[in-house]
C-alpha cells in the first residue's frame, strides 16, 4: 500500500525513494498510459498481487505480511521469536472464511505452542 499511496499522492520520485520503488514505477509506467496508471496503481490493492506488486514483497518489514502460507508462517515464527504472542490480521478477498482458515494453517505449521 505504500507504494501505491505515494504514487498516486506525490508521484513517481517519491516512490523512489521506497526500497524497490524505482524498479516497481517504471514497470507500471511501462504497462499503462499516463492517464491510466493511477488506475493500474490501485489495481487489486489489498485483495490480490500483480506481478509489479508481488516484486515487491521482499521489501516488505516486520509489521506486514502478504504472502503464501509458507511465507506466513516463517513471518509469524519470525514474530514469536521476537516475543510476539498475537498478531493482527485483515482478511481481504472474496472468501474470507477460507482466508482466516489459511492464516490459521500457516501459523500452526509454523509456530511451536506450549
Amino acid at each position: 500500500m505504500n507504494w501505491h499511496n505515494a504514487y498516486a499522492t506525490k508521484g513517481a520520485k517519491s516512490v523512489d525513494a521506497l526500497p524497490g520503488g524505482r524498479v516497481w514505477h517504471e514497470e507500471l509506467e511501462s504497462l499503462a498510459p499516463e492517464g491510466e496508471r493511477h488506475l493500474l496503481a490501485f489495481e487489486g490493492h489489498v485483495t490480490h498481487l500483480l506481478p509489479h506488486d508481488r516484486r515487491l514483497l521482499d521489501h516488505i518489514d516486520v509489521k506486514r505480511m502478504v504472502g503464501g502460507a509458507d511465507r506466513i508462517g516463517v513471518q509469524l515464527a519470525r514474530l514469536s521469536s521476537y516475543g510476539f504472542s498475537e498478531a493482527v490480521y485483515t482478511p481481504t478477498g472474496p472468501d474470507v472464511p477460507r482466508e482466516l482458515r489459511a492464516f490459521a494453517s500457516a501459523g500452526r505449521q509454523h509456530l511451536v505452542t506450549s
